[in-house]
């Protein structure tokens, strides 16, 4: 059933917790994440109920909307689940996609910041009434929600919140501050290894995958990315680390590819895939989420081609901020010009009952952590 449409500016709140609610939204949820104060691909349906289809069985969907009339001013998408087992056992209301999708948060209208304080009244009614916790990872601190919502949640008397810099950082250039690309690239010797690896190498092509030719790029990721861990004695990382995350990351990629969201570049020697970059293109931003070279072209430094060529083209269509996602490795500094830290909050009842709350979450998800890495030894030892 959809969202009832009203002539009024009163702010109302309200709750969907069946899949079929969510899928009607489609429309208004997309529109709204495009004009939100901070836009992110992470916060789309398409991703989202991606994310569900694969992961839903871990909890009830419990997503917070918060309407003005007609008009959608804030969403929050979260689910309801209970976390560890007797007597490590918590209820937990958290972000959906809480294990994939570089940033969190909500979306959030940016001329409506008083859906924050309504959204604050819903979640301590939770935490109070239903003893959960509530758990909002990978927040920007210099997200608009986030600076509104931490004071005012610490203002309440009920409610105890934790700020945590656990998530690390997200190195991004915004060229709207001036980036000469030109010379950024000389100063990498792009322009130098480029011609090298012209001159040595036969056919070799920059390409990008989409549509049709997706499922040729996407097999490509893989294939690459196997090649960058066969030689490492680290775990495997990231989506790529169990066939569950798999699937769902490339059944996403192509919910995303539907909507022209997908900027999936290949470098090519002879047909052969040397780098592959997975990134996502969404309101003006470029989101930089995977990538991976074959080891034995790294004399010719695929990765600051391949980064090369994504500013340029980038650029030329008017995109205006590269964000290099989590991590703040040497080869991302190189072409960024800011960076942001990400957070998790903690919201849970002031005091002792609390703090045993914080505490029985942590060891359960510790727990499942553990769990987790078990399932996925024989993946890593590839």
């Amino acid at each position: 059933m959809a969202l009832p449409r009203s002539s009024t500016n009163v702010l109302s709140t309200r709750v969907i917790t069946q899949p079929t609610e969510f899928r009607d939204l489609r429309v208004r949820w997309d529109e709204a994440v495009e004009r939100s104060a901070d836009p992110n691909v992470f916060l789309t349906w398409e991703w989202l109920t991606t994310w569900w289809e694969h992961f839903g069985e871990r909890g009830d969907l419990h997503i917070v909307v918060i309407t003005r009339g007609d008009e959608l001013v804030l969403i929050a998408p979260m689910m309801r689940s209970r976390v560890g087992t007797f007597p490590v056992q918590v209820s937990v209301l958290r972000s959906m996609s809480y294990d994939a999708g570089d940033y969190g948060g909500v979306v959030l209208a940016p001329d409506a910041p008083e859906a924050i304080e309504a959204l604050a009244d819903h979640l301590e009614q939770q935490i109070i009434e239903d003893r959960c916790v509530i758990v909002i990872p990978r927040l920007a601190t210099d997200s608009a929600f986030l600076n509104t919502f931490v004071p005012l949640m610490r203002s309440r008397e009920r409610v105890d919140i934790v700020e945590s810099v656990l998530d690390g950082s997200c190195p991004f250039n915004d060229v709207r501050e001036g980036f000469d690309l030109q010379r950024t690239a000389k100063k990498h010797k792009v322009f130098q290894r480029s011609r090298r690896l012209y001159e040595q190498e036969d056919d070799v092509r920059f390409a990008y995958h989409s549509g049709r030719d997706l499922e040729e790029g996407l097999e490509w990721l893989e294939r690459v990315h196997e090649l960058r861990w066969s030689d490492r004695m680290d775990e495997l990382q990231g989506l790529f680390a169990s066939p569950e995350q798999r699937d769902f990351l490339l059944d996403a990629v192509r919910a995303l590819d539907h909507q022209d969201w997908v900027r999936l570049l290949s470098l090519s020697v002879d047909g052969r895939p040397i780098a592959v970059d997975l990134a996502f293109e969404y309101a003006g931003r470029w989101s930089m989420f995977k990538g991976a070279i074959d080891p034995e072209y790294g004399r010719f430094s695929p990765g600051q081609l391949m980064t090369h060529r994504m500013f340029e083209d980038g650029m030329a269509r008017g995109d205006v901020v590269f964000d290099f996602m989590r991590g703040d490795h040497d080869y991302k500094q190189r072409w960024a010009n800011g960076e942001r830290v990400l957070v998790t909050l903690t919201l849970t009842r002031r005091g002792l009952p609390g703090t045993l709350d914080r505490r029985r979450f942590r060891a359960a998800s510790a727990l499942e952590r553990r769990r987790s890495r078990r399932a996925r030894a024989p993946r890593s030892a590839v």
